[in-house]
């Protein structure tokens, strides 16, 4: 069942001009098509809905909100939240929220919480608790937002993140139980793998992923200059955790700061990495990776291969895959299938339209914008 938070009162102009936008959206829901209109351009001021008009979710069935235009009518008659229904488990509720024009979005809670995402973004995976109101604080004028309400089973864990940035989501890795210590990491802005991980604070046992439990794998997508590497897990209930924090140039990469969990959950540094000037665009590759402190502490990897800044150096995701690809054929191994079987993950959204495609059906729409308020005397 489909719900739309409609706009009430709307004359047939804003009717039809309200289904014009809907079209564009279907036909462009990756953000590819009509993006431009909205691209970098956001709400001039704080949408306000009172929490009575907020229409309560549905489990598992697609809301739509229309983001109103910047005009004072529309602002206090368009409702710009949801109610999120009582929670049947202890971990509550996954929201998969995506926009149809790219630019900044920002949703809140009552508790505070909240989660703000910009352009590429087409969207987020967002946890929350049952018996939540969220408020849409900032928004592009008149685009239109999906809204899908998953439960989440005790059995699992949910993680807020962003689903893709121009239509692609990270590459998708196997699943890691926790019996090998072989990783495979992905996330918008890199990905890595490697046969054997581990690091080694001094005075302390070798940490692995070997035996972990809980783990998420997870980084700021940052910037064109800026992006980071964050992992963390338990292993026999103590989290442990290992953050790298990249910067780039037009032409090169580095790895200006590397930092893990000591025994007692405290941050160990390593500046500088030694992982300086790495040309952008390229297959990192290295039979062994040894990143020190000189205090005795150390970060390995064995048969790595490392592809950071993917959504700025990377245009192609087929490049990123050839370059896997080449790793997993060099180590003996077939993509695609078992352990080391990696794939681009399929969003709902399926590939995005030829640039063609794209300008003929922006002309269109707006061919049918000009003949209907035309017809109604606006123009």
């Amino acid at each position: 069942m489909k719900m739309l938070f409609g706009i009430p009162n709307l004359t047939s102009a804003n009717t039809v001009l309200v289904a014009l936008v809907l079209i564009c959206f279907a036909f462009s829901h990756s953000g590819s098509v009509c993006a431009e209109i909205a691209r970098n351009t956001t709400m001039t001021r704080t949408l306000v809905t009172t929490e009575q008009d907020c229409p309560v979710l549905s489990l598992n069935s697609l809301s739509v909100i229309s983001m109103p235009s910047s005009s004072e009518e529309l602002l206090i008659d368009q409702p710009t939240c949801f109610q999120v229904p009582v929670s049947v488990t202890d971990h509550g509720y996954r929201l998969i929220i995506r926009n149809n024009m790219y630019g900044r979005y920002e949703i809140s809670e009552r508790s505070g919480s909240g989660f703000a995402w910009d352009a590429p973004a087409d969207g987020i995976f967002y946890c929350i608790g049952g018996s939540s109101i969220v408020h849409f604080s900032d928004a592009v004028p008149g685009s239109i937002i999906t809204v899908e309400l998953e439960s989440v089973s005790d059995s699992e864990e949910c993680f807020s993140d962003y689903i893709s940035f121009n239509g692609n989501p990270p590459l998708e890795i196997p699943e890691q139980p926790g019996t090998s210590r072989k990783v495979f990491w992905s996330s918008h802005n890199y990905y890595l793998q490697a046969d054997d991980f581990e690091y080694q604070v001094a005075g302390e046992e070798p940490v692995t992923l070997l035996g972990a439990t809980d783990i998420d794998i997870s980084g700021d997508p940052g910037w064109d200059d800026f992006t980071t590497v964050e992992i963390t897990w338990k292993v026999n209930g103590m989290e442990k955790r290992l953050n790298m924090y990249l910067s780039a140039t037009v032409s090169s990469w580095t790895i200006d700061e590397a930092r893990v969990y000591d025994a007692n959950q405290e941050w160990v540094d390593f500046v500088p990495t030694g992982v300086v000037n790495e040309t952008l665009g390229e297959c990192y590759k290295r039979e062994n990776l040894i990143i020190s402190n000189g205090n005795g502490s150390e970060i390995r990897f064995r048969s790595i291969l490392f592809v950071p800044f993917i959504q700025q150096a990377w245009v192609d995701p087929l490049e990123v895959l050839s370059c896997v690809s080449m790793k997993n054929n060099t180590n003996h191994t077939e993509t695609g299938g078992g352990d080391d079987g990696v794939s681009k993950k399929n969003d709902d959204d399926g590939g995005s339209s030829s640039g063609a495609s794209s300008i003929g059906l922006c002309a269109l729409f707006w061919i049918m914008f000009l003949m209907v308020f035309t017809s109604f005397g606006l123009l």
